[in-house]
């Protein structure tokens, strides 16, 4: 049997690395460049780099130079630096707008709800409110109000289906 890159264990997949480390720079690029011409095939930077990070025993006396992703070379700590100064981002408001979204919002929850109708899923209409009011799973019952057309709450409950966020003028029930 012919040995290849994917057959082998990984105690020989150091082994191949450590043959090939003294005639390369040393980074993941360099080795896996050099693994490939050896076996024929094509290893990738990433599949190195794989290896090391396992086999970090195995491999600490051949440390990867150059820069990768993971926590740095192998046998080394990396020193933390300090936490970059980060510019807090400040969302523009515009009062008028914000004054207004605050006023159709108290508009909207100060309507009262109608008193649901109890009905359950089986009993809705195509022009039922299907706003659940109590239960849960098949026993849930929906509020049973009728309905704009196209619609699937009555008005009250379709202004409480929008969030704030989302109003773009007159609450009316639907997302802008």
């Amino acid at each position: 049997m012919i040995t290849t890159w994917t057959n082998m264990d990984n105690a020989e997949r150091c082994a191949a690395i450590r043959s090939v480390y003294a005639q390369t720079e040393g980074s993941a690029r360099s080795i896996a460049a050099a693994l490939s011409e050896k076996f024929g095939s094509t290893i990738s930077r990433n599949t190195v780099i794989g290896v090391y990070g396992r086999h970090r025993d195995m491999l600490a006396d051949m440390p990867l130079s150059g820069k990768y992703a993971g926590s740095g070379p192998v046998g080394t700590t990396k020193e933390k630096s300090e936490p970059v100064a980060r510019i807090a981002r400040v969302k523009k408001v515009d009062p008028v707008k914000e004054a207004t979204v605050v006023k159709m919002f108290e508009r909207a929850q100060a309507q009262p709800a109608p008193k649901p109708l109890n009905v359950t899923l089986l009993e809705l209409n195509h022009d039922d409110c299907r706003w659940p009011v109590e239960g849960t799973g098949a026993k849930t019952l929906f509020c049973g109000h009728n309905v704009e057309v196209g619609k699937s709450y009555c008005a009250c409950h379709a202004r409480l289906s929008v969030g704030r966020s989302t109003w773009q003028g007159e609450p009316t029930g639907k997302a802008a």
